[in-house]
């Protein structure tokens, strides 16, 4: 601030109200320069876990960034997702108390991570002991936010990271609440899994309580009856699974006033039983979680058929069912538009089949209006841009409000598959899926050689290639090698030919089975001509209109209904009149004109 001073008084000259505005100017600055001091001193977000920072501040608001950062050798899978660009920092609880960590603010999708060390702090990063995790936040999507009990003096290792390497600025905020007596600590909790319709499922908490705790279970953030929710502390049991029951299980853990939730666990129906074959809101996610097939051999994975299935020799297919929840689903800023419009409600699978055939899926006894949607990938998958659309339906008509669809699969093969709400419904969502090893992929097949089809002019007329192929079967219209716009149909409808309409019309057929195959209709459009008498030297002849381009051939016969033969000479038509002289010579016949 000298150098200021300096400079005010180096200016004699200078108006007093201009030396008043820059003693402004400079109380201004020296303000900001204040501010930024205070701001330096605070926490940083640091890339190396062994560079980490501490503060024990009871509150905080630290702004930083993740887009230089990198993941460490033995780094955990910070909100339990794929990461990526991961940064630190310690913080020291000040008392006894719940503390609330949230990204609400940063400009990407995050993870959300708490640790600790069960001895003393280290920087061994693979010593760390998960505390809570988070990736989205109901209603703060893609924020997140977690919640913990802290006990006063223990130092806890936050991590945020980006969702599938996604990067930014990070705004990271957190509270806290002092409770009167140390909170218990979480140590471990269920993980996401499937179960047959029937089993029984136990949920487990496994935390160090203490007195005077109010545990009550919650199923999809809603609290669950006193009678049904407190019976069974830290562990939850449903002793029957049923379709009511698929969603998300927390417990809330309340001490006097305060309280806070653990990490959320999902549970899903799986009817051959795989525990790890589960929907993912994210088609990222659903990658850890693949509807695998397996084709019986040494060393395959079967997890689409039960033990049972392969017992009996049923290891070429599988038919069976997913159910689960999508009250929490959500829709990617960059997630493709399915066949009901935005919908806003997906769950994603991914798929690789064990053989060669054909699936069908449907979502019948879905709660509410669905679509279905399939899309093939050459892996490694890494996002939306990669997939291939294959077939979708919406709703389809007499399956009240399900969808329905089928596509040839190849096996190994990577396909994924969405189940989305119609108007972004949401609620419990079957998948029903089956393979049909009768029905091998087929790739486009030309059934017969097609032939030059002639018409007249004013007339409709539809072309249509003779093939077969798995379905679903995708057309591209050309004629005479430019496009036709939107023409994209199995078949194409020309309303009232003229002779311009004549070409040859290739349509390119593809599937995602094989190569594309091309198929050529040839179509002449003609315009009928009329013979009329015309006067010549010597006599009477016949002539004809003709049309540029056409062809013309004369045949002659000795009665209306005897025998037609071709004159030798064909015409090309150039849009002249042409006069058969050499018809003066033939009387008592009777001539006509075919045009090509």
């Amino acid at each position: 601030m000298n150098g200021t001073r300096q400079s005010i008084q180096s200016t004699p000259a200078f108006p007093k109200a201009g030396a008043r505005l820059v003693r402004l100017i400079g109380l201004v600055a020296f303000v900001i320069l204040m501010v930024s001091q205070a701001r330096a001193g605070d926490p940083a977000l640091v890339d190396l876990f062994a560079n980490r920072e501490v503060t024990s501040d009871p509150t905080g608001d630290v702004h930083g960034s993740n887009v230089a950062a990198s993941r460490e050798p033995g780094e955990p899978r910070h909100g339990g997702k794929r990461g990526g660009r991961s940064v630190w920092l310690s913080w020291v609880a000040p008392a006894n108390g719940i503390a609330t960590f949230g990204t609400d603010g940063s400009t990407f999708d995050t993870l959300l991570s708490a640790y600790y060390f069960k001895g003393a702090a280290t920087n061994n990063i693979a010593e760390l002991e998960e505390l809570s995790r988070n990736d989205d936040a109901p209603g703060l999507e893609p924020a997140s936010q977690l919640q913990f009990g802290a006990r006063a003096g223990v130092r806890y290792e936050i991590a945020i990271d980006g969702f599938n390497g996604a990067a930014g600025d990070i705004r990271l905020r957190w509270s806290f609440v002092n409770a009167t007596s140390p909170p218990p600590v979480t140590l471990l909790v269920t993980g996401d899994r499937a179960a047959r319709l029937g089993d029984t499922v136990t949920l487990s908490v496994n935390m160090i309580v203490t007195p005077d705790l109010d545990l009550n279970w919650r199923f999809n953030g809603e609290s669950m009856p006193e009678e049904v929710g407190q019976d069974f502390g830290t562990n939850f049991v449903i002793t029957s699974l049923q379709a009511t029951n698929v969603g998300r299980y927390s417990l809330r853990v309340r001490m006097g006033k305060v309280q806070f939730d653990t990490t959320p666990v999902e549970i899903q129906v799986n009817s051959e039983g795989q525990t790890n074959a589960l929907a993912r809101d994210k088609l990222l996610d659903s990658l850890d979680t693949p509807l695998l097939g397996s084709d019986g051999t040494a060393g395959s994975r079967p997890a689409l058929m039960s033990v049972r299935r392969l017992m009996d020799g049923v290891v070429r297919g599988y038919n069976g069912s997913q159910i689960f929840s999508t009250v929490f689903a959500t829709a990617d800023p960059s997630e493709p538009v399915n066949c009901a419009g935005p919908g806003g409600a997906s769950y994603w699978f991914t798929y690789q089949s064990p053989t060669n055939g054909t699936v069908v899926l449907d979502t019948i006894g879905s709660a509410f209006p669905t679509a279905l949607t399939v899309y093939a990938y050459t892996p490694p998958l890494t996002n939306y841009a990669d997939l291939i659309p294959i077939r979708c339906e919406s709703a389809t008509v007499g399956l009240a409000g399900a969808a329905r669809l089928e596509f040839a699969t190849v096996k190994g093969r990577s396909y994924a598959i969405v189940v989305d709400g119609v108007n972004g419904a949401k609620g419990i969502a079957r998948l029903n899926y089956a393979l049909d090893v009768a029905r091998p992929p087929m790739p486009p097949t030309l059934l017969g050689q097609p032939v030059l089809r002639r018409v007249g002019a004013g007339t409709d007329v539809v072309l249509s290639p003779p093939v077969a192929g798995s379905l679903p079967l995708h057309f591209l219209w050309r004629r005479n090698g430019v496009g036709l716009g939107d023409a994209t149909n199995a078949s194409l409808p020309l309303h009232l030919v003229v002779p311009a309409d004549s070409g040859d019309y290739v349509v390119t057929v593809s599937n995602h089975v094989g190569d594309p195959l091309a198929v050529t209709l040839p179509l002449r459009v003609l315009m009928p001509t009329l013979l009329e008498l015309a006067s010549i030297p010597g006599g009477a002849g016949v002539s004809f209109s003709t049309v540029t381009g056409q062809i013309y051939v004369v045949e002659q016969a000795d009665a209306m209904n005897g025998i037609w033969q071709e004159w030798p000479t064909r015409y090309a038509g150039d849009g002249s009149r042409i006069v058969l002289t050499n018809a003066v010579d033939q009387a008592g016949r009777f001539y006509r004109v075919r045009v090509e």
